[in-house]
């Protein structure tokens, strides 16, 4: 059998002739990708078969279809298409095509079996054709009769096919319900219908799609307790109601007008999933092939249904994955700032530690040395508090909630800022607080709040020399709560200020490259300040000193 393939592209050649090479018919293939050289080849006829694509270089391959009828009407014409357009394959059938295919093909034996049928067709359409003109009329009544159906089943094929492409591109279930009542309008000639879907028992239909005049059921509504739905539901077979008068009672009408009702279930793996309703105001107008063929394509429809919800649940599982992705990735960095905090602040106490001890060595008077002791002892309870409340994974997990407490920055200055008093003892230095007697309140974590400004003071006085100054200040402003720490120390090269805040780093100078850190400080306190809905503030010029603080909702 000798096939023409007409195509510019030389790779679609390459692919198909392998896969015609698979079968046991002896397929002579050869190509032309010129447009005109194809069109003297279809007119002088010497092929059986003509594959066309439908766009060759500017020109159309529709062009081709018909000079290849024009020369000879049992040309065997197949549409190649890349594009899967519905109105190019119905001109394509209209102008004389056997078949039309796409040109992506999952199964190598496709074009095979396109190229058998369409050679039978044509070979049943030369026969009957000599049996007329032999004068076999015996037979041709029949023939005729054969060929109208023949003819009915193609359309009918093509119809399914275009229907399942269509569907098969729409994720949507509404989108899905939407376009099958509307073809199955056109199609079965109804003048009225619903489609619905069944809720999870299939005792009900909740109505998505209602088309008709002064319908008697819209969208939203909800059907129970109807006779002949119900069998519907729990049988899953099609109903063609001839005479809806007897049915009446089982039965619920979209229009008085209504004579004839068409119920058919869209079914998907043995489970109804929702049900498709069609009416005509003409008692013949449902014929049993327009009643089977409509069942054909809620077949389809129950299958695009399914697929859709199943997209919709897959992508409501992909959310919720994906919110717990995201649940489980900050409680990773709380539990990451936690352990540093852990490792940055145990650093504070530990120096206050460290200062009162050299005190004790210096002091004798008793009474002094026992305000050093308790001292020391409110330091070990907040080493304490530090490692049993920062490294607690309730704490953490709390902290993911906006559950967050009542925190009243000047009841936590006055609380941490006793011990910071002898570290500036030690170096000479002068601490003063500057804050209001009444409540400063935010919405935030009281313990991460006394690390933060406990960072605050402690790396002012870590980097402002012997003598410095250090000014704490509580203050509110526009709504916000605001916590400073100022000094007068060594202050922050500018080239350096932009990393200021980024973990581990650590702005160094001459002055400061032998001061002890970790680089996590204004990290850690950044990290607080956003995470209750704040920001930091700093402002620094090298040789001058620094401002540090944070700026967090009143509450």
């Amino acid at each position: 059998m000798k096939i023409l393939l007409i195509d510019d592209n030389a790779d679609y050649f390459i692919m198909t002739k392998r896969f015609l090479a698979r079968s046991d018919i002896n397929y002579t293939y050869t190509h032309i990708s010129d447009f005109s050289d194809g069109l003297d080849a279809v007119r002088a006829g010497e092929h059986d078969v003509y594959l066309l694509d439908h766009q060759i270089g500017q020109y159309n391959g529709l062009d081709l279809i018909k000079a290849a009828i024009d020369a000879d009407p049992d040309a065997i014409c197949i549409m190649v298409t890349n594009q899967g357009a519905p109105e190019i394959e119905r001109e394509a059938i209209r102008l004389g095509a056997a078949d039309y295919i796409e040109k992506v093909i999952s199964d190598p034996n496709y074009l095979d079996q396109i190229i058998r049928k369409a050679v039978h067709r044509a070979e049943f359409r030369r026969s009957q054709r000599d049996n007329e003109t032999n004068g076999d009329n015996d037979d041709s009544e029949p023939f005729r009769a054969a060929l109208a159906a023949r003819d009915t089943y193609i359309e009918q094929l093509t119809i399914l096919r275009q229907v399942d492409e269509e569907l098969s591109q729409i994720a949507n279930s509404d989108r899905v319900l939407s376009l099958a009542i509307d073809a199955c309008m056109r199609l079965s000639g109804a003048t009225a219908g619903f489609i619905g879907l069944s809720d999870e028992d299939q005792q009900h239909i909740n109505v998505s799609r209602v088309i008709g005049k002064t319908p008697a059921i819209v969208p939203g509504d909800t059907l129970r307790n109807i006779p002949l739905y119900d069998d519907l539901l729990s049988s899953g077979e099609a109903q063609l109601v001839r005479d809806v008068k007897a049915a009446k009672a089982i039965t619920k009408l979209l229009s008085p007008s209504t004579r004839t009702q068409m119920l058919i279930p869209l079914n998907a793996h043995e489970r109804v999933l929702g049900l498709l309703c069609l009416e005509s105001d003409r008692s013949d107008r449902f014929t049993q092939d327009i009643f089977d063929f409509i069942q054909l394509i809620a077949s389809r429809i129950g299958i695009a249904v399914e697929n859709a919800l199943l997209y919709q649940v897959s992508q409501d599982q992909l959310a919720e994955l994906q919110l717990l992705y995201n649940r489980l990735s900050q409680l990773e960095q709380l539990k990451s700032d936690m352990i540093r905090m852990a490792a940055h602040d145990l650093r504070n106490p530990i120096g206050v530690i460290r200062g009162y001890v050299q005190l004790l060595r210096r002091v004798d008077d008793p009474e002094r040395r026992e305000g050093y002791l308790q001292t020391l002892e409110a330091t070990t309870r907040q080493m304490t508090r530090i490692t049993t409340d920062i490294l607690s994974l309730e704490r953490i997990e709390q902290m993911q909630t906006d559950g967050n407490e009542l925190v009243d920055l000047v009841k936590i200055v006055k609380e941490l800022i006793t011990p910071y008093y002898a570290q500036a003892e030690i170096k000479s230095q002068t601490l003063v607080v500057d804050m209001v007697e009444s409540s400063i309140c935010v919405l935030a974590d009281g313990a991460q709040m006394h690390e933060a400004i406990g960072n605050l003071v402690s790396n002012a006085l870590k980097y402002t020399p012997e003598g410095g100054h250090i000014a704490v200040r509580v203050t509110s402003d526009a709504g916000m709560a605001v916590v400073e720490v100022e000094d007068n120390g060594y202050g922050i090269l500018e080239s350096q200020q932009s990393k200021l805040f980024q973990p581990f780093f650590r702005a160094k100078s001459d002055e400061t490259i032998q001061i002890e850190g970790t680089g996590l400080g204004l990290y850690l306190i950044k990290s607080i300040a956003e995470r209750f809905g704040g920001h930091v503030v700093f402002q620094s010029e090298y040789g001058v000193g620094s401002l540090f603080g944070i700026r967090l909702p009143l509450a």
